[in-house]
């Protein structure tokens, strides 16, 4: 059923989903600060607490069902086709219903934006053809290796595309400048840069041209400054492009010209990206800092709030105030940092009551993207949840899962029928290497 067409030639559903991407991923939360939206500062109503991208997210989803005449054989349809993410989706609105029964509404909107747009938007995107979810996973990696450009401007200017927040380097002339490009903080771009990056082989576009994202992405990984994306990304994609790269050579696919002009290629590359690091300076945070700092003794101190957690608290959660003084007590400064582990977080949020269906609709997305995914997007759904466990993200507002979930789930193939849906086994998964 036809949800009608934009001039572009798009279906409703499809165009809202493109424009809910670009607010997302044009809309950081300093911008719309400045513009005078209170997304995520402690003032104003609920409702301004919602990304606009979300809301426009909704009306996809209203779009989606008004082409079926508003029928409910079309949710009967999607339950077949997307059971993971339904359960999921159901887990996930569990969470925030306990969560505002149990502390109110307040400071709990990050579970709309981070925990189910993900899944609203992963349910739309499999209902669309291939030539749309072509053209979305374009459009968003189009957005990222905007945003990868522009990074390494403000690196080079030293000056914040929009105003960057405290740590950034923007306040303090001897603090190490980090990039904050469109998505507002460096954390969070460097997340989505570092699982962006498996999507590029798999674009459309010439080889010269993906080199070049590639080169570009890894370039703006150092000016975001995010140690744990960068040594995730180059350990585990370098793993699996040096496996790659020997099963090739052991089964006689290269000639040794082919191999010697690789060989020679690489060294040029690197000894070209080792230049403009050590000429400019990029990557100044990560290569001074590959030590136990402030920012790692956080993250530690994290785990020791679980100590002053008792009674009750521990099966029914603890306010956000309560979570802020438990903080305090372990010599976390909330007005600064963070309880780094959003597994620690909702946790103590959440209690145990709420945290075990949150760990389930967590586990049942990532599982619905491995299964739509090839070896290299695994990968990137791998070295996600590593890189977020390390942050505070999935507690607090983000686009970065729902970033990830798009990609793979546009990346992903035509859905064979339903008997045919097996997943695929270890071993013919692992002939991607070949």
């Amino acid at each position: 059923m036809s949800s009608g067409h934009s001039a572009l030639g798009l279906n409703r559903t499809e165009a809202l989903l493109g424009l809910a991407m670009v607010l997302y991923l044009w809309l950081s939360a300093p911008l719309l600060a400045v513009m005078g939206i209170p997304y995520d500062v402690p003032m104003g109503s609920f409702p301004a607490k919602i990304h606009p991208g979300t809301y426009v997210l909704a009306l996809a989803a209203l779009s989606a069902w008004e082409a079926e005449r508003w029928r409910l054989a079309g949710l009967k349809t999607s339950l077949q086709r997307d059971p993971l993410l339904h359960a999921s989706l159901a887990c996930m609105v569990a969470c925030f219903a306990w969560a505002v029964l149990r502390h109110g509404p307040s400071g709990l909107a990050f579970f709309i934006d981070t925990l189910m747009a993900p899944a609203i938007a992963g349910l739309l995107i499999t209902a669309q053809s291939d030539a749309a979810r072509s053209r979305l996973k374009q459009l968003v990696m189009w957005l990222i290796v905007i945003n990868a450009v522009l990074a390494l401007g403000e690196y080079a200017s030293r000056v914040h595309l929009v105003p960057g927040i405290k740590g950034s380097g923007e306040d303090d002339p001897d603090a190490f400048f980090r990039a904050t490009g469109l998505l507002g903080h460096p954390l969070t771009n460097a997340k989505v840069t570092v699982t962006a990056l498996p999507f590029i082989g798999a674009l459309p576009w010439a080889l010269r041209w993906r080199v070049a994202a590639v080169v570009l992405l890894s370039l703006a990984l150092l000016a975001f400054g995010g140690r744990t994306s960068l040594v995730m990304g180059a350990l585990v994609y370098g793993l699996a492009g040096l496996a790659c790269l020997l099963v090739h050579i052991a089964r006689g696919r290269f000639s040794y010209l082919q191999l010697t002009g690789g060989a020679v290629g690489l060294l040029l590359g690197m000894a070209l990206v080792t230049a403009i690091v050590l000429g400019t300076g990029l990557g100044d945070r990560v290569f001074h800092n590959f030590t136990w700092d402030n920012s790692a003794d956080v993250r530690f101190l994290a785990w020791q709030t679980l100590d002053h957690f008792g009674g009750t608290d521990i099966w029914m959660g603890q306010p956000i105030e309560g979570i802020d003084h438990l903080a305090e007590r372990v010599g976390i400064d909330m007005r600064y940092e963070a309880i780094e582990n959003f597994w620690v977080y909702m946790l103590l949020l959440l209690g145990i009551t709420g945290f075990l269906p949150f760990v389930l609709g967590l586990a049942l997305l990532a599982v619905h993207l491995i299964q739509r995914s090839g070896l290299w997007q695994s990968l990137a759904v791998l070295v996600y949840i590593v890189v977020a466990s390390g942050t505070n993200s999935l507690a607090s507002k983000t686009i970065s899962l729902l970033v990830l979930t798009v990609l793979v789930l546009t990346s992903a193939p035509e859905r064979a029928p339903r008997a045919a849906r097996q997943p695929a086994p270890m071993g013919l998964r692992l002939k991607e290497l070949q």
